[in-house]
């Protein structure tokens, strides 16, 4: 994937996602949420869009407090791959993002 923009990216932290930020950024993730996990509930397509909406739910390691609140995706595929993916924690932006409607 070519461009990866995350929730914590949209927050002001670094977008830049190069060779290792992957590794990088679940590592961080491991370190700061216990049983992180995403369930899809629903997808919609249009043209090159597939949106991916679900909910994030997870709890944090120091607060130990539950979370849980909407998780969408947006992913541009070319050729059989992906060459994008924007996260969301709000349905309505994504699809709105993907050109589509709730």
């Amino acid at each position: 994937m070519r461009e990866i923009t995350t929730q914590t990216g949209r927050a002001g932290l670094a977008t830049r996602w190069s060779r290792g930020t992957t590794r990088q950024y679940f590592e961080q993730l491991d370190e700061t949420w216990a049983d992180l996990r995403v369930e899809i509930e629903a997808y919609r397509e249009l043209d090159e869009r597939v949106v991916a909406l679900g909910v994030i739910r997870g709890a944090g390691k120091a607060s130990h407090v539950a979370v849980a609140d909407d998780f969408a995706v947006v992913f541009v595929v070319r050729n059989s791959r992906f060459v994008r993916g924007d996260t969301y924690n709000n349905w309505k932006a994504a699809l709105a993002a993907a050109e589509l409607s709730v």
